[in-house]
């Protein structure tokens, strides 16, 4: 009879602390007050309160008569008697429902309860949901029109930074052209000495230019041409491509030359008769291929000079000989000029 003495006089203390509660709320500062209290009661660890129970309820009144029952319900726990737990299970609890004063209560949800705050804000009435229903509704949702433009400006600050990187790595920054010298034969070399020093000699090359540059394409101001040397002297020169000629961006041009002459002057002196003397003796010749061109790049007011030395080891290919087998030869650039 103590006990039961004990929790009737829990429970009437229950609903006179709600009822004067009712009298002296402070329409939304005394809910606030309220839900505080209930989310205590629900995280109890024994008999707490269901969050969707809590969330079903008709007013914040309500919510908190059920709050300070669910916590007189607690003392089954701490009393740990069996004839406390009959009383609990044979006395119903009577829930009551005073409305607050010129206050209607909020329509039930369907799906999640209906909102037991009237004054505060989207970010606390999204912490009291369940993460699925984060947007049960259509004010929780929707993007306000201050959102919607900060994105826009975010979005357009990335673009023009993106635009910017692209446009200084297309066109600000130039790389360089790589020139290989593909195959190469040399049918004749014959040094004549008679009237005047020259070379006769049969020469043909495949070039292979290739433009890194993938937003610029290069132009030819100056013709692309090709001077041959022989111990440092040259012997002949011949053009590869016409002023005007252009060169897609990132791709790669082949060049096929082919000359001879019969008796190309060279002013090679008595030394370099002696050296051709001696590499004749081997058939192997050392030629040097100097290349030069000036070129325009697109979007670049800058024009650049190229130049480039290939240094070829030529086997004389005689006429009733097998063909020789050709390494390929990267040719050597010249330091750029400024901002080439």
């Amino acid at each position: 009879m103590e006990q039961q003495a004990i929790l009737d006089a829990l429970q009437s203390e229950a609903k006179a602390e709600a009822n004067r509660r009712i009298l002296q709320v402070d329409q939304e500062a005394e809910v606030n007050e309220m839900l505080a209290d209930m989310v205590e009661c629900s995280y109890a660890p024994i008999y707490p309160v269901p969050t969707i129970e809590i969330r079903r309820c008709r007013s914040a009144v309500e919510a908190s008569v059920i709050c300070a029952l669910s916590c007189s319900q607690m003392l089954y726990t701490i009393t740990r008697t069996d004839h406390v737990d009959t009383l609990l299970a044979s006395t119903p609890i009577q829930r009551s429902y005073p409305q607050a004063p010129d206050k209607h209560p909020p329509p039930l949800e369907s799906a999640y309860g209906s909102k037991l705050l009237i004054n505060t804000t989207s970010t606390e009435k999204k912490s009291l949901r369940p993460a699925a229903t984060m947007c049960g509704r259509d004010d929780d949702c929707y993007l306000t029109r201050d959102e919607v433009k900060y994105l826009f400006i975010c979005f357009g600050v990335v673009a023009v930074v993106v635009l910017l990187a692209v446009l200084l790595a297309a066109f600000v920054y130039l790389r360089h052209v790589t020139i290989t010298v593909e195959d190469a034969s040399l049918t004749r070399f014959d040094l004549l000495t008679s009237p005047v020093t020259g070379i006769a000699y049969n020469l043909s090359l495949t070039l292979k230019v290739r433009n890194p540059n993938w937003a610029m394409s290069m132009k030819n101001v100056e013709p692309f041409v090709a001077a041959y040397r022989f111990d440092g002297q040259q012997f002949d020169r011949v053009q590869v491509a016409a002023t005007g000629d252009k060169h897609p961006a990132g791709a790669t041009r082949v060049y096929h030359l082919t000359s001879s002459s019969q008796g190309a002057f060279v002013s090679l002196g008595s030394a370099g008769e002696q050296e051709y003397k001696k590499e004749s003796k081997t058939g192997t010749f050392d030629v040097e291929v100097a290349l030069s061109r000036k070129v325009s790049y697109t979007a670049r007011y800058t024009k650049c000079k190229i130049e480039a030395v290939c240094p070829l080891k030529l086997q004389l290919v005689k006429p009733d000989a097998t063909t020789v087998v050709f390494q390929k030869v990267t040719c050597k650039l010249h330091k750029a000029e400024k901002n080439c």
